[in-house]
């Protein structure tokens, strides 16, 4: 989890006060309490997270860490409008290494690849997820995909559900834009690409 705070400067501009991970997948010795890691706020870097150790990161981190710097120098050069940025931070996060080696693997061949892609296009677990008392548990299911959630029946799919872009000007405006790609509780098919996009405004 990436957890910070920001202040407010004399010239009633915002910057990043504290900045850092913490994390539950620390080294052993570190084990049973959570380990933050501490960011610099006053060095321009970038970081990425996934569900591996923050000082150990799975390819597609590294991946997206490279995807991202590009974008930024473009920033920095001030050569992209706010638009230019949400559609390139969009295009970082659909990129797609799994399509093109995975589409004859079976689902457990593909799990292991999981670590390698940033945007995981959804495919069919061969299990289907049983809802009951808002309690979830996997079960074999070889009968056809639902294409809605009914009752006790949920999709067998798995892949990137929710793509977020937030945008934080130095004025304190925040732009929050989501994307979901499909949404197995709403019975949302794969391609439903459903934006919620607003703004608001950091007080310090």
């Amino acid at each position: 989890m990436l957890c910070g705070q920001f202040i407010g400067t004399p010239e009633q501009k915002i910057r990043i006060g504290t900045l850092g991970v913490v994390s539950n997948r620390a080294t052993p010795e570190q084990q049973p309490t959570n380990h933050v890691d501490a960011l610099d706020p006053t060095q321009a870097d970038t970081y990425g997270l996934s569900n591996s150790a923050f000082t150990e990161p799975w390819p597609k981190v590294t991946n997206g860490i490279q995807l991202l710097d590009t974008l930024a120098e473009s920033v920095r050069q001030g050569v992209s409008t706010e638009q230019d940025i949400i559609s390139q931070a969009f295009n970082i996060l659909t990129h797609d290494t799994l399509s093109s080696i995975a589409e004859e693997m079976t689902p457990e061949s593909k799990v292991g690849l999981l670590k390698t892609s940033i945007f995981i296009p959804a495919f069919d677990t061969g299990k289907q997820l049983q809802l009951n008392n808002q309690n979830c548990s996997t079960v074999t299911q070889p009968a056809p995909m639902p294409a809605h959630v009914s009752g006790t029946d949920a999709k067998r799919l798995y892949g990137t559900q929710k793509q977020t872009v937030i945008l934080v000007h130095e004025s304190g405006q925040v732009r929050f834009l989501e994307r979901t790609r499909f949404d197995w509780l709403q019975g949302n098919v794969p391609g439903d690409d459903n934006m919620v996009d607003f703004v608001f405004n950091i007080e310090t």
